[in-house]
């Protein structure tokens, strides 16, 4: 029988009444034909944080998807705020390296990154999208409300504070406002939180200006304002908006009608595939929160902490800048 970490939801409830981290034990899995640990070749620190999170049914399925060598590079990096960052075209995550020896930290910002690669994947779009940060940050709640939160490790990180209000703000205030929670924090242009990411609405609105402007120079010019605005969000190098304008402006003007009629289409086909996948994974996390509804009312019967960070914290949150959508 597969050993777990944190024996029991209620136990892990009470651990964080008392404020105490439990210490990672021997990592356990189901059996496979080949141990997943057996795959992993990280930093040392981080396998540790992966032992502990394959100790839940969720934790475990995100684990799986990292399995090497097509599972995609997981670092340490000099982050400042509570997310980790996933770079789709370097297939790297980058952990806090403020989390590295303290395990349980480490495991749930592995946990939340290997999610935030899953849900870029799942979505297809090029680039990460706030919609893909939601979906993640769900993961993430899912795997510690089935594992327990030592408080006293989650305590001593800003990641870990943060996991702790967004649990919060999931049980008592429910998943819509959850969403709209992460949504603005994935908005906002505060370098904590990585690059502000922009929303489905904001790749259309963008698609529908270069669908209508025509002309060359005016095609040109949509498409150049958005390699520009993706350049000061940090999604590309301005080094690469330029050169993308440069050979824009270098192409004919045939060619140019065929680009601009090809990502009319494909990309057209793509947000409306991106939307479709959405709404089914909201539709699966709403199943685990209906299967798990015991869990979540012990957790809101036994964490009295949240009354504070509900209800205080969230209401001095800065609200993120007004969208590209939003300026139609």
């Amino acid at each position: 029988m597969r050993k777990i970490l944190f024996a029991a939801p209620l136990a892990a409830v009470l651990a964080i009444a008392a404020g105490c981290a439990s210490a990672p034990q021997q990592r356990q899995a189901p059996q496979e034909q080949t141990p997943i640990w057996e795959t992993w070749d990280y930093h040392p620190s981080i396998e540790r944080g992966l032992e502990i999170i394959i100790n839940s049914e969720k934790g475990l399925s995100l684990a799986r998807q990292m399995k090497t060598p097509d599972g995609g590079e997981m670092i340490y990096g000099p982050l400042t705020g509570p997310w980790p960052r996933y770079y789709p075209s370097r297939d790297r995550i980058v952990l806090p390296e403020y989390t590295r020896d303290l395990d349980y930290s480490t495991g749930m910002s592995a946990a939340f990154g290997i999610a935030l690669r899953k849900s870029y994947e799942r979505l297809g779009l090029d680039d990460m999208t706030v919609e893909a940060v939601q979906l993640a940050a769900l993961d993430r709640v899912e795997t510690a409300l089935e594992l327990g939160i030592p408080l006293g490790e989650a305590d001593k990180t800003q990641a870990g504070k943060e996991l702790v209000r967004e649990i919060c703000a999931y049980i008592f205030d429910g998943e819509e406002a959850f969403l709209s929670d992460i949504s603005r924090s994935a908005q906002l242009r505060d370098p904590e939180y990585g690059f502000p990411y922009e929303t489905l609405d904001s790749v259309t609105f963008w698609l529908t200006k270069a669908e209508k402007n025509t002309g060359e120079r005016a095609f040109v010019e949509a498409m150049t304002e958005r390699d520009q605005d993706r350049a000061r969000r940090g999604v590309i190098t301005q080094e690469e908006a330029n050169a993308n304008a440069l050979r824009l402006t270098s192409d004919s003007m045939d060619n140019l009608q065929k680009y601009q009629r090809e990502l009319s289409f494909s990309t057209s086909r793509r947000i409306n595939q991106a939307r479709r996948n959405y709404e089914l994974a909201l539709r699966e996390h709403g199943l685990w929160a209906q299967k798990n509804s015991a869990l979540m009312k012990t957790w809101a019967e036994k964490m009295p902490v949240c009354d504070y960070m509900t209800r205080v914290i969230k209401t001095v949150r800065p609200s993120p800048p007004a969208s590209s959508s939003d300026k139609r």
